[in-house]
């Protein structure tokens, strides 16, 4: 807060299946239901990397976080969020115009190759040991730096058109923050607890999008009511079986500065479901095949 940013809380992560995640009806769809993983288990509401928190008794909390992209909370709310011990801190990506840099572990072939291409970053950006950085739980990296130029993707590499090595997190987009305790039960190690450091772009310190395996989407706002989302009575509607963040990219929403990345992870989210349903033979209606002619999926160009 001192430095004019959100401070957040995030809750431990909790059981799915005496927390599982729930989607509630609204005027048109009367009825709840609670998403399951393609494994067949509870989707977890508390997934120990989200706003959330525990209460003075120990109960865990969801947080609407969107209202903090614009506006910082109050005194009243950080007492109520963070009388719990056990909860762990975050921030939102955009604010100061600062973005967060997560270098993902599980894009790496080992945890050697992950440090060792990081350090090479560091060493050829010096300025960049000067930012904010931590180790995650899972023993991945957060980089924080300020960018005079905010970046149109969000899937990164680490040479032009490479391998996908972590995610640039867009504007609003949650991040947590050392000492969490994550759900790993291991905790997230700040590095260097630097201010974020100003930078041109990402590009400027070897931050490029990463190759898209060669399909390109070229999207507007996807009408829900377009034939592909049509219900069928008995079946459940397609379009409620996935997360948060596929549901609010069908509704037009950018998620991530990066459209063509943003649908491309509404549609395997949609394709995901629809093989699980396959797989347990059940009824569901809609399919993944946008057909809105707003949104066009095209081969680039040889």
């Amino acid at each position: 807060m001192t430095h004019g940013y959100p401070v957040l809380p995030v809750a431990p992560s909790q059981d799915a299946y005496q927390y599982p995640k729930v989607i509630k009806g609204d005027g048109i769809k009367s009825w709840n239901h609670c998403p399951l993983t393609p494994e067949g288990t509870p989707v977890p509401a508390f997934t120990g990397k989200n706003p959330s928190y525990l209460d003075r008794d120990g109960k865990p909390l969801l947080i609407h976080h969107g209202q903090y992209k614009s506006h910082l909370p109050n005194a009243d709310k950080l007492t109520e969020w963070f009388i719990n011990p056990a909860n762990g801190i975050g921030t939102l990506s955009g604010w100061n115009n600062t973005g967060w840099i997560d270098f993902d572990l599980k894009q790496f072939d080992s945890q050697d190759e992950l440090d060792q291409l990081f350090q090479n970053l560091l060493s050829s950006y010096q300025q960049l040991n000067n930012s904010y950085i931590e180790q995650t739980h899972s023993g991945g990296y957060r980089l924080a730096v300020k960018l005079k130029t905010r970046p149109k993707f969000t899937n990164f590499a680490l040479e032009p058109d490479g391998k996908h090595r972590g995610e640039a997190l867009g504007v609003g987009r949650f991040t947590v923050l050392a000492p969490t305790i994550g759900p790993s039960g291991k905790p997230y190690n700040n590095i260097n607890r630097g201010l974020p450091v100003e930078v041109e772009s990402l590009e400027a310190i070897g931050i490029y999008p990463a190759q898209r395996g060669g399909v390109r989407l070229i999207s507007s706002p996807i009408n829900l009511a377009s034939p592909a989302f049509v219900a069928i009575p008995g079946s459940i509607p397609l379009e409620l079986l996935g997360n948060e963040t596929s549901r609010v990219v069908l509704d037009g929403e950018d998620v991530s500065n990066d459209r063509s990345g943003s649908l491309t992870t509404a549609m395997q989210e949609w394709y995901g479901w629809q093989n699980w349903a396959s797989s347990n033979q059940i009824s569901i209606s809609g399919s993944p095949w946008l057909t809105d002619k707003s949104v066009q999926v095209r081969q680039p160009s040889p």
